[in-house]
């Protein structure tokens, strides 16, 4: 047991009299819980070495790692005690705070606690089990079925709810109380004083309050070393793994859901500097742009950047780009009021304003041929067409980005479909390390060669460079169409103009005039052929999402595209 009397006795200020111990004082001490030593003493220190004699060096390993699974969960527990008796309960005391106040800085802190009780008990119940059989006497036969239990069940779920909300609020909960402090002098004090007991072991708040989730991210790295130590023929090998990939699964979901809320209080913060004025000034009057909220039902973050957009060829804007899960929103960020302004652009090419709202509807993403950075976006808003080019600053960038529209935008139809609002993306916490490399664009069919020479692809991969052939394909069919009807309309041939055969071996002048009459079949058959190929090229069926049902498949608009490569 830890001696708390002896620790406490400090003083509040220097030149005061030692303070007695404080309610919460008495109450930690007389906590068992309270009392387990920081550092874990290793397994084999701690039993008689009669019971190590006969057990194999695997299985010293494996009770080794049981040990350090037990361990830590009983320090955890600790911390999250440490956490209540030291902060929650003073500062529910106190008179700075309300209780509702005091509970939404902490969601679910007692039923966090509760559950790694209920977890630790039963651990405890299952040593007291062992140790009334001799040959099992200093060991902890099996524990599988106990971690299983802990993400597996109705407690699973309660625990990664109550997780969630913890973790979900920490940030905007640590952020209130710096404020506060900055404004109370005695709130400040309250705080000095909690993070200065020593118990906390020089650990100040926000290092506590994250260890809530750290053990999550640690469950999994305990449970595979309890793995590796375990034979197949145990019969705790299947729960350890079970338990293991049901950990796993729990931290996805912990990280998914604190993802939407990390995003949804983000939206609100841009929300909070949006400027819609120079919208609402605009000739352009859109439905989608009116009364437009980036919070609105339903709506979610799904990626997010910086990019430039270019309305003609030597002039761009640089925009932050918020891909949500119903639009695209270019921002233009007024840095001297920090604010978020949503501005039309004119283009004068069209003698009309571009919208800086991208709808889903009929939205397609394709590449810019003559820039490896850039990718037209074309979409369907209620006032007509529209055509975006959107440049990143670099190829992979440019790459996360179509890919990352094209999901949204299937997820959206996919929800139209079912007569929801959308189907929710795979989110990511914002903020987060580059993102993963996909494959770089080619600038030509590759050859099976460099095919080979490439990592390992993934079947999104290969289907995503598929599609790129595919409009490559295409593209290149659109600008040799193109180029043959022009050379055509130059040289004034018509499908009914009769052909004249060339001599066997033409003079210079003759080899000169070949091209305008006698080359005037093959170049309208070429253009058949051309239009024919371009059309079983539309006709393939492609997938954003790997997937070959006809509900998914898109077929590329190269009657619009024909705007942009032409």
């Amino acid at each position: 047991m830890i001696n708390l009397r002896q620790e406490e006795s400090s003083t509040d200020e220097i030149g005061k009299v030692p303070r007695s111990p404080s309610l919460e004082d008495q109450e930690i001490m007389q906590d068992e819980d309270m009392a387990v030593d920081e550092t874990c003493t290793p397994w084999a220190d701690l039993v008689d070495k009669s019971v190590m004699k006969d057990l194999s060096p695997m299985e010293i390993k494996r009770q080794e790692a049981i040990h350090e699974l037990v361990h830590t969960e009983r320090t955890h527990l600790k911390k999250l005690k440490t956490l209540y008796y030291v902060f929650y309960i003073p500062l529910q005391s106190s008179k700075h705070l309300t209780a509702a106040k005091v509970e939404g800085l902490f969601p679910h802190l007692l039923k966090i606690i509760e559950i790694h009780r209920y977890v630790l008990r039963g651990m405890r119940e299952r040593y007291n089990q062992c140790q009334m059989h001799e040959e099992t006497r200093g060991r902890l036969t099996s524990i599988g079925d106990i971690m299983l239990g802990l993400f597996d069940s109705q407690l699973g779920e309660e625990l990664i709810e109550a997780c969630s909300e913890f973790v979900s609020n920490q940030t905007s909960s640590l952020e209130f109380i710096k404020a506060t402090r900055s404004k109370s002098k005695d709130f400040d004090r309250l705080i000095q004083r909690c993070e200065a007991k020593p118990i906390c072991s020089r650990l100040q708040i926000g290092a506590l309050m994250s260890t809530v989730m750290s053990r999550l991210t640690k469950y999994p790295l305990l449970l595979e070393k309890l793995l590796k130590y375990t034979d197949e023929n145990d019969p705790d090998h299947v729960f350890v793994e079970n338990a293991l990939d049901a950990s796993k699964e729990a931290l996805i979901e912990v990280n998914e859901q604190v993802a939407v809320s990390e995003n949804q209080q983000f939206l609100k913060e841009i929300q909070r500097k949006l400027d819609t004025s120079p919208l609402e000034k605009a000739a352009l009057q859109l439905q989608e742009t009116k009364n437009f909220s980036l919070i609105a039902d339903g709506r979610e973050l799904v990626y997010d950047g910086h990019l430039s957009w270019r309305i003609v060829k030597n002039r761009t804007t640089n925009v932050y780009a918020l891909l949500l899960s119903d639009v695209l929103v270019l921002l233009e960020h007024n840095e001297d009021k920090d604010k978020y302004l949503l501005k039309p652009r004119p283009d004068p090419n069209i003698k009309a304003d571009r919208s800086p709202i991208v709808t889903f509807r009929d939205l397609l993403v394709r590449d810019v041929a003559t820039d490896g950075k850039a990718f037209f976006v074309l979409s369907t808003s209620s006032g007509g067409p529209q055509i975006h080019e959107l440049v990143a600053h670099t190829v992979t960038e440019r790459e996360t980005w179509i890919l990352k529209l094209r999901e949204a935008a299937d997820a959206w139809k996919r929800g139209e479909k079912n007569g929801g609002t959308g189907q929710r993306v795979t989110l990511e916490r914002r903020r987060k390390s580059t993102p993963e490399k996909l494959v770089e664009p080619p600038c030509a069919i590759d050859s099976e060669e460099d095919v080979l020479e490439t990592e390992p692809e993934t079947t999104v991969q290969i289907q995503e460079r598929l599609r790129r052939q595919t409009d490559f394909i295409a593209r290149a069919l659109e600008k040799k169409m193109s180029l043959m009807q022009r050379l055509r309309d130059s040289l004034s041939i018509g499908p009914d103009q009769p052909e004249v055969n060339c001599p066997s071996q033409p003079e210079q002048e003759d080899l000169v005039q070949e091209p305008v009459v006698g080359m005037s079949s093959k170049i309208l058959r070429a253009v058949e052929q051309a239009d024919v190929i371009t059309g079983l090229v539309n006709q393939l069926p492609i997938s954003n999402q790997g997937s070959m049902e006809e509900d998914t498949v898109q077929q590329p608009n190269y009657s619009l595209l024909q705007v942009v490569t032409c």
